[in-house]
């Protein structure tokens, strides 16, 4: 369902917007809670770098991702990374 719901936005606005931004980052969520940590993290990264160019380094949009990230890595014994 997820996946069907940023396709839409993809096709409504485009890759490069915020709403795909956030899809992206809802999905790397649901991955991680099922366990997909690899997956997830690849996720986060993609709607982080999204984010970024949205919003700048030093904002919530991009730090909560970025925190997400962080503990799906130390959870794979990754924390250099984090």
């Amino acid at each position: 369902r997820y996946e069907m719901a940023l396709e839409t936005q993809k096709r409504l606005h485009g890759e490069g917007h915020t709403a795909v931004a956030v899809g992206i980052g809802n999905l790397a969520t649901i991955a991680f809670r099922q366990g997909d940590l690899t997956g997830a993290i690849g996720l986060y990264r993609e709607a982080i770098g999204l984010q970024r160019a949205f919003f700048g380094v030093d904002n919530a949009q991009v730090a909560a991702p970025m925190a997400n990230m962080g503990l799906a890595l130390r959870r794979l014994g990754r924390g250099a990374e984090a």
